[in-house]
């Protein structure tokens, strides 16, 4: 069932006529909240399909209050008592947009070779890196031109990569130096999280260890997945921890076709 463009018409002519004190708050959070920011919804009336499609999205899964909305802009029903029961549901909406958006990052954390902080956003899958001087989040590539200006600026000439020995980031359990053109790149230790094993000589772009983090973050989800499924999965497969992510993946695809993907 999808909110009715009728429907919608209604809500927007009482509210742009509305002359009372709280139907203007109501107008501004439905506007924060469901219209883009757009406080002058109520008058946009050739939006009336967008805007439609966009409260059947908060509505869905909620049929009895879809359903009280349809009943409450009839063209017989009382204005007010729609902005009474309105404000009271709007303001779950805003307490569900709030706590998806403190469920979609990961905690901050520091970056000492970009010196910022970064997020990662679990929706989208890329991280983030913070602005101080805007207090904004930003994108990478943001974030590599930040490290690239400030290598520059405490280095009176550029150093060249093998010069200085690479340094160890804790946060990341890998070693770190500047490359060419200020753009940091990252190397594992010889034995993996170690840094008293000294540096490998393979050196991986800032982007291919992000991937690299997304990639075994997925492997270790389909693990637990296994064993949730599987609790014997150790006797049945001996070695199942040290599969590769292929193995994994194909366990994974193997069981969801058997079980119907249940």
């Amino acid at each position: 069932m999808a909110v009715q463009r009728e429907s919608v018409e209604q809500l927007m002519g009482w509210l742009s006529q509305s002359e009372r004190p709280d139907a203007a708050p109501l107008v501004e959070r439905l506007a924060a909240l469901v219209f883009q920011g757009d406080t002058g919804w109520p008058q946009r009336t050739e939006w009336v399909d967008a805007y439609s499609e966009s409260l059947s999205g908060w509505f869905a899964g909620d049929s009895a209050r879809e359903f009280e909305f349809a009943d409450l802009t009839r063209p017989d029903a009382d204005p007010g008592k729609l902005i009474d029961w309105f404000l009271p549901v709007v303001q779950e909406w805003e307490q569900r947009a709030a706590d998806a958006e403190t469920d979609r990052y990961d905690e901050p954390a520091y970056d000492d070779a970009y010196g910022l902080h970064y997020r990662l956003d679990r929706t989208q899958q890329v991280y983030e890196w913070y602005d101080e001087s805007t207090a904004t989040w930003r994108d990478q590539t943001w974030a590599d031109l930040y490290a690239a200006q400030r290598h520059e600026s405490t280095a009176d000439s550029p150093t060249p990569a093998d010069a200085a020995p690479p340094e160890w980031d804790e946060n990341w359990a890998m070693f770190y130096r500047v490359g060419p053109g200020g753009v940091y790149e990252f190397a594992d230790a010889t034995t993996p999280g170690d840094e008293t094993t000294g540096c490998t000589d393979v050196w991986f772009s800032h982007e291919q260890v992000l991937q690299r983090m997304a990639r075994e973050r997925a492997t270790n989800s389909q693990r637990e997945l296994i064993r949730k499924s599987i609790p014997n999965i150790a006797t049945l497969v001996p070695g199942f921890d040290d599969l590769s992510d292929t193995a994994i993946a194909e366990i994974v695809e193997t069981f969801l076709q058997t079980t119907g993907g249940k």
